[in-house]
């Protein structure tokens, strides 16, 4: 008899091959962590930000206490502004309590403020009364410089005397041997603009210069007198018209820290002290 082949064929196991991981699990897995470590850093991030507009509503507390505190005795509030002051809302500013406004021209012989034509009309519109002021800068031709003002500024009727800014910083050092020749520049910037506009302007000074250049002068100008302090007033023998007491405070619809000043009067006396400088 023929014998029967062998089969060939292989027999298949019967055991089952693991599966493998699903990839939609780990996707899963993947995009609820990123969910949750976004939420933590959003939390994060808003406890950043209120922690900080806390602080700073602290802040501006204070800054209005220290206000108030110089306010007790003068009703009239103003500030000055360059470029360097952002204005935002001008009637913000206006509401804030704040009835003048000085507003930097030029400076030295050559510059010119980039913001002062822009806050001129914006602070006039939202009905303050608005000056201007020159940043002088010693051993400069003084002729030039008030030339140089002159072409720049505007002044209408109603508008607050012009100002030139005299004081010591890195431009304009101290030394006592040019305090002579000094006023005499200065006094020939001031003779200048009331041959132009028929008003001496206000000199604006901070004690040390005042010491060197004004204490004990006779002046035709008004003084307006840096003395940063809430706690005490100006001490000096010159009468003073304007009295700057900080370089920090705070005014709504301005970004940044802005220099506030009072006038040395009444609010009625503050209008007839603008008058008389047009009657």
């Amino acid at each position: 008899m023929a014998r029967k082949a062998k089969s060939t064929k292989k027999k298949t196991s019967s055991r089952k091959s693991p599966r493998k991981a699903s990839s939609k699990g780990k996707h899963g897995c993947m995009a609820h962590f990123w969910l949750l470590s976004l939420s933590l850093l959003a939390l994060l991030l808003g406890g950043f930000y209120l922690a900080g507009r806390y602080k700073e509503q602290l802040r501006i507390a204070q800054l209005k206490k220290e206000d108030e505190k110089v306010l007790l005795d003068y009703q009239v509030l103003g500030i000055d502004l360059s470029h360097h002051q952002k204005v935002k809302d001008w009637k913000a500013v206006r509401k804030d309590n704040v009835r003048f406004v000085y507003l930097k021209t030029t400076e030295g012989m050559s510059v010119e403020d980039q913001k002062y034509k822009e806050y001129y009309e914006g602070a006039k519109k939202a009905g303050m009364r608005v000056g201007t002021y020159h940043f002088f800068i010693f051993e400069r031709d003084a002729h030039k410089q008030v030339r140089f003002f002159l072409t720049h500024l505007r002044y209408e009727k109603g508008d607050l005397p012009p100002v030139v800014d005299v004081e010591y910083e890195s431009r304009n050092r101290r030394k006592p041997a040019n305090n002579a020749s000094r006023r005499a520049e200065l006094q020939r910037f001031s003779n200048e603009v009331f041959a132009e506009l028929g008003i001496y302007p206000v000199f604006y000074t901070n004690k040390e210069c005042y010491r060197d250049l004004f204490e004990g002068i006779e002046l035709q100008n008004e003084l307006w007198i840096s003395h940063i302090s809430t706690e005490t007033k100006p001490n000096i023998s010159t009468p003073w018209i304007f009295w700057q007491y900080t370089h920090h405070g705070y005014v709504n619809g301005i970004e940044g820290d802005v220099d506030k000043n009072v006038f040395n009067g009444t609010q009625d006396a503050f209008t007839q002290w603008i008058n008389s400088k047009w009657n």
